[in-house]
C-alpha cells in the first residue's frame, strides 16, 4: 500500500481526535494515588535538570519508569513557561499545576497510539482496517483512562506498539536497519517500565509461528529464530535504557547497596572493565584487532559462492568479531554500567517471586488472573468482535491455499495474537497483577477484533452480492453504515462513563459490581465532589473541621487544595485509626477493603451525609459523627492515638494476672523516666457528647515491679485533661502496681460539644495507660 498525502491527514485526523478526547477536562479529576508519586519524580527531572547535573537525571526513579517521567517532566517545563507567559497564578481559571501540566504530556504522547495504529495497520491490512481500528484506538475507553493521569502505562503501550510495528518490519524484509529500530523502541519500552522483557519471549514465539505459515520457496523474511540482528537489538535496546535511566551508571549502584541484587557474574564484568581500564593499550589493540578481523572475514565472505556452508560460518565469525569489539569498547569506557545491567536484569528476573504490598495490606492475586482481567475491561462489541477474529485466524489457518499476501497478513495477525497470549503470560508468573499491567495488549487485540470484524464482513458481502445479482438487485454499501454505528457505540460509551473511565467493566462480566463480587478495587472517584461538599458544611459552620480519611490522605487532601487554591483552611485532614475522634469520615470502600478498616455503617453516632456513586455503587462516602447520649460506659482505647512520647508493651510483662481486670487487653501504652520524655502520652481524643454531666474514667497502673522509693505519695503523674476547662491531676497514691485502676473525673457541658481527650505525663514516675470511657450522669 502506497501512502499517500490524504493517509497523512487522515493519521492526522486520527491523533487531532485521540487527543481531543483524552485532554477534555483532563485537569479537573482529583489525583489517583500514584499520580502524585509521579508528579514529584518528574518535578525532580526538573531541578536536576536546572543544576545541569545530567549525570543524576533520572537516578532517583524507581523501576525505571525514565521515558514517560521525562515527557512529563517536559510537560512542567512548558506549564511552567505558559503560567510565567500569560502571569497566570495558582488559582487563576488558565493556571496550569504540575500535575495538569505532567498529565497533559502524557495525553499529548500516549494519543500518537491511533495514528501509528492507522498507519501499521493500513500498510497491512488495508484503509478499512486501519480506519476502524484507529477509531478504536482513539476512543477506548481504557487507554483514554490512563492517558488522562500522570503514569506509565499509557506511554508504554505506544512503545510497545511501535516495537512491535518495527519488529514486523524486520523480520518481513530481514533488514537489520528495521531491526535496530525495534531495538531502540524496545529500549524506550523497557525505560518506561521493566514488564517490557515479554517482548523478547513475544518474538521469539512469534517468529517460531511465523515459520509454520511461510515456506521458504517464497519467503524473503528472517528464518532463524534468533539471529545476530536480534542481539545487534539488544545491545541497542540496553543502550538506550542506560542512557534515559542514569541509576545505572555508578558502580555500587542501589540495586546492589539497597536492593542486595549479588551477583559474582556482575562482580566479574567489573573487574573485567578495570583490568582493561588499567592496560587501555591491550584493550585498544584488542578492539582494532577484532574490528579488522571482522572486515577482512566480510570481505573474504563476499568471494565465497552463493549457499556455502562456509559463507555461513563466515558470516557467523564477523558477527562474533564485531560483537567482541562492541562489548570490549563498554567494558573500557563503562564497566560500571554493565554491571549494574546485569544486577538490574537479575532484580526483573525477581520480579516473578513479588507480591502486591499496598497500604500495608499483601493484595492476593485477581481471580481468574489477567484472563478475569483482559474479558471484563474491554467492551462487550470489542470483545465479540476478537473472538470472532480469533476463529477467523483458525478459519485462515486451515485454508490449504494461501496467497503471500494472505500469508503477510496473517503473519501480523499473529503477532497481535502472540503479545495478546504471552503479555499476560509472562506476567501472571508475578502475583502482582493489574489490569494497567497489561495496557499494551489492547491495541493488538482491537486490531485483531477489528481484522475479524473486517474479513467476516468481506466474506458475507460477497455473498450477499453474488445473491443479489442471482435476483437482478443491486445492493447498497453497508461500510458507513457499519462505521457510523461504531462511532456512535463508543461516543455513547464515553458520554456515559465520563469521566470515570477507568470504571467501565463489560455487561458480559457483571460490570463494576461484578468486578467487586469477584474482589476487585475500584478505582478512586468522586473525590472532588466529596472535598467540595465538606468544605461547604465548614463554611457554613464558620468552624473548621476536622476529618479523618478511610482513604489516601495525602490523595484526598490534594484533591482539596486543588480545588480551593485560596482557602484551603477549613478543613484538617487526618489518618485516623480511631476516625470516632472527626467531625466527619471521609470513607471510601475500597480502601477500607484493602487496609480491613471496619469502619462505616449508617448507625448510632454516624449518619452518611453524602454518597458518590457509579452504577449504584457507592465509592466515595461521607459520614458525619453525631453527638451521642452514652446511658452506659463507652470504651476508647489509646494504643493508637496520636502521642508525644510512650510505647506499647504486652500486658504480662508489666500487670499481674487478674483477667477479670482490664489486664485482658493485650497491649498497652507504658512511658518510663529516663527513656521517654514528659510530653502528652495521648491527645487528639474527641468524643461527641450531648449536654449533661459526664463522668469519666481514666484506666492506668503502675508497672508490677515498681518501687517508689523516696517519693512520696502526692507526687504528681499524670495531668488528665477533658476539653479547656475539665482537668485532673493524677497523683501516685491513685495508682497501684500491677493492676488497672480508674481515675475519676467529672464534667459538665451546657449544650453539644466535642471535648478532646488528653493526658499530659510529668516524667517522674513509669505509667501504664489502657484508655478511658464516659458515660452520662444526668442534666448540666
Amino acid at each position: 500500500m502506497v501512502w499517500t498525502r490524504k493517509h497523512a491527514i487522515a493519521a492526522l485526523g486520527f491523533y487531532v481526535l485521540a487527543l481531543a478526547v483524552r485532554s477534555y477536562g483532563i485537569m479537573a479529576p482529583a489525583p489517583q494515588t500514584d499520580e502524585i508519586t509521579w508528579r514529584d519524580r518528574s518535578k525532580k527531572i526538573v531541578a536536576v535538570a536546572k543544576r545541569k547535573d545530567f549525570a543524576h537525571l533520572t537516578s532517583h526513579l524507581g523501576h525505571p519508569g525514565a521515558a514517560p517521567a521525562l515527557t512529563m517532566a517536559l510537560g512542567q517545563v512548558a506549564g511552567g513557561r505558559f503560567n510565567n507567559l500569560f502571569k497566570l497564578n495558582p488559582g487563576d481559571a488558565w493556571y496550569v499545576d504540575d500535575l495538569s501540566s505532567a498529565r497533559i504530556a502524557n495525553s499529548v504522547f500516549s494519543s500518537l497510539i491511533a495514528p501509528v495504529v492507522y498507519l501499521v495497520a493500513g500498510g497491512v491490512l488495508g484503509v478499512e482496517a486501519a480506519v476502524l481500528s484507529a477509531m478504536l484506538a482513539a476512543t477506548d475507553v481504557h487507554q483514554i483512562a490512563y492517558a488522562r493521569i500522570a503514569h506509565l502505562d499509557a506511554s508504554l503501550a505506544v512503545w510497545v506498539f511501535c516495537c512491535l510495528a518495527a519488529y514486523f518490519q524486520a523480520v518481513q524484509h530481514a533488514s537489520i536497519r528495521w531491526k535496530i529500530i525495534a531495538g531502540v523502541l524496545w529500549g524506550f519500552s523497557v525505560s518506561a517500565k521493566a514488564s517490557a522483557i515479554a517482548l523478547i519471549f513475544v518474538f521469539i514465539v512469534f517468529k517460531f509461528l511465523r515459520l509454520l505459515i511461510h515456506p521458504r520457496c517464497d519467503d524473503s523474511g528472517e528464518r532463524s529464530l534468533v539471529s545476530w540482528s536480534d542481539i545487534w537489538a539488544l545491545i541497542a535496546g540496553n543502550a538506550v535504557l542506560a542512557l534515559t535511566f542514569t541509576k545505572l551508571w555508578p558502580h555500587k549502584s542501589d540495586y546492589l547497596l539497597r536492593l542486595g541484587v549479588v551477583s559474582s557474574f556482575a562482580d566479574h564484568v567489573y573487574r573485567s572493565g578495570t583490568f582493561l581500564q588499567q592496560h587501555y593499550l591491550f584493550a585498544l589493540g584488542l578492539i582494532v584487532s577484532t574490528l579488522l578481523v571482522s572486515c577482512a572475514v566480510r570481505i573474504v565472505r563476499r568471494g565465497t559462492r552463493e549457499e556455502c556452508w562456509k559463507k555461513t560460518v563466515l558470516s557467523h565469525l564477523s558477527q562474533a568479531a564485531a560483537l567482541s569489539a562492541v562489548l570490549s569498547a563498554a567494558l573500557l569506557l563503562v564497566p560500571a554500567v554493565l554491571e549494574t545491567l546485569v544486577r538490574f536484569w537479575l532484580r526483573v528476573a525477581g520480579f516473578r517471586t513479588l507480591d502486591h504490598k499496598a497500604h500495608g495490606q499483601v493484595w492476593a492475586p485477581p481471580e481468574f488472573g489477567y484472563i478475569g482481567i483482559i474479558l471484563s475491561r474491554p467492551s462487550s462489541l470489542l470483545l465479540l468482535a476478537f473472538f470472532a477474529g480469533v476463529c477467523w485466524i483458525g478459519f485462515s489457518l486451515l485454508r490449504v491455499r494461501r496467497e503471500k499476501k494472505d500469508r503477510d497478513v496473517l503473519s501480523f495477525i499473529l503477532l497481535m495474537m502472540t503479545v495478546i497470549v504471552v503479555w499476560p503470560a509472562v506476567l501472571s508468573t508475578s502475583a502482582k497483577q493489574a489490569f494497567r499491567y497489561v495496557l499494551p495488549i489492547l491495541a493488538p487485540l482491537t486490531i485483531v477484533a477489528v481484522w475479524g470484524l473486517v474479513s467476516i464482513g468481506h466474506g458475507l458481502s460477497t455473498r450477499l452480492r453474488r445473491g443479489c445479482l442471482f435476483l437482478d438487485v443491486r445492493p447498497g454499501s453497508g461500510k458507513a453504515a457499519v462505521l457510523i454505528c461504531m462511532i456512535a457505540y463508543q461516543a455513547c460509551l464515553l458520554w456515559q462513563i465520563y469521566p470515570d473511565y477507568a470504571l467501565y467493566f463489560n455487561s458480559l462480566s457483571g460490570g463494576l459490581k461484578g468486578d467487586i463480587a469477584r474482589g476487585g478495587h475500584p478505582w478512586f472517584a468522586g473525590f472532588n465532589e466529596a472535598v467540595s461538599f465538606l468544605h461547604h458544611a465548614a463554611a457554613d459552620s464558620g468552624v473548621r473541621k476536622d476529618i479523618a480519611t478511610i482513604a489516601d490522605k495525602n490523595t484526598v487532601e490534594t484533591a482539596y487544595r486543588r480545588q480551593f487554591v485560596h482557602d484551603a483552611k477549613l478543613l484538617n485532614f487526618y489518618f485516623a485509626p480511631t476516625p470516632e475522634s472527626a467531625d466527619f469520615i471521609f470513607y471510601v470502600p475500597a480502601m477500607a477493603k484493602m487496609t480491613g478498616h471496619k469502619c462505616c455503617r449508617e448507625e448510632g453516632a454516624l449518619r452518611r451525609v453524602f454518597s458518590y456513586e457509579v452504577d449504584d455503587v457507592p465509592l466515595t462516602e461521607i459520614y458525619q459523627i453525631m453527638p451521642q447520649f452514652f446511658e452506659e460506659p463507652y470504651f476508647r482505647a489509646v494504643l493508637n492515638s496520636p502521642r508525644e512520647t510512650g510505647n506499647l508493651v504486652w500486658a504480662r510483662n508489666v500487670l499481674l494476672d487478674e483477667p477479670q481486670e482490664e489486664s485482658n487487653r493485650k497491649k498497652l501504652l507504658a512511658v518510663f523516666p529516663k527513656r521517654d520524655k514528659a510530653k502528652y502520652v495521648f491527645f487528639y481524643e474527641r468524643v461527641h457528647l450531648t449536654g449533661g454531666v459526664t463522668e469519666w474514667r481514666l484506666f492506668a497502673a503502675l508497672p508490677k515491679d515498681f518501687d517508689p522509693g523516696s517519693l512520696p505519695s502526692e507526687t504528681d503523674v499524670l495531668v488528665w485533661e477533658v476539653g479547656k476547662k475539665c482537668t485532673k491531676t493524677i497523683k501516685l497514691q491513685e495508682l497501684e502496681p500491677g493492676r488497672l485502676r480508674p481515675a475519676y473525673l467529672s464534667c459538665s457541658f451546657s449544650e453539644d460539644s466535642s471535648p478532646e481527650v488528653r493526658a499530659s505525663w510529668l516524667g517522674r514516675v513509669p505509667v501504664l495507660l489502657s484508655g478511658f470511657d464516659v458515660r452520662h450522669a444526668g442534666q448540666p
